[in-house]
């Protein structure tokens, strides 16, 4: 199995670059659906994605915690890689960081539900607005190994 954590690429008193897979190709996720290379992402359609936490559904960290311009964005044959840029000025963001370096945050993937199109458990067509990092994405493979297997042990 492939290290697919969400790690810290650099590090200034004022940002951090952060990378991972914010999409991964193939297999199925915890809603039982699969994102492919045929999913029509409709990058241009937002430019600069918002990069967040947990989607904003934590109280106390529902803002923006960064932003993911298109061209952070490389497609390639695994999937989605993502390089968000975090505002170390924003509250949290440290102790989000610190998440990061245990390897127990991925990323996971926010559309406009509307715009989502899926046929028979494929998503055909997702627009992504947002990208979030989670201790709970859909798609486990985003989560470091450690995690993964730590998850399997538990469960």
């Amino acid at each position: 199995m492939i290290d697919n954590a969400v790690k810290i690429i650099s590090q200034t008193d004022e940002a951090a670059i952060v990378g991972g897979y914010g999409v991964i190709f193939g297999g199925v996720d915890l809603e039982g659906e699969t994102f492919s290379a045929d999913t029509n992402y409709m990058l241009d359609l937002v430019p600069t994605k918002l990069a967040m936490y947990d989607h904003g559904q934590q109280k106390a960290v529902d803002v923006p915690i960064g932003t993911i311009p298109n061209e952070n964005i490389e497609v390639d044959e695994k999937g989605l890689f993502v390089k968000a840029e975090l505002d170390r000025s924003r509250e949290y963001v440290d102790q989000v960081l610190d998440l990061v370096k245990k390897g127990i945050l991925g990323w996971s993937s926010g559309t406009v539900g509307h715009l989502a199109r899926r046929d028979e458990g494929k998503i055909t067509q997702w627009p992504i607005i947002e990208f979030s990092l989670t201790l709970t994405p859909a798609e486990p493979r985003t989560l470091g190994v450690e995690r993964i297997k730590s998850l399997a042990a538990d469960y």
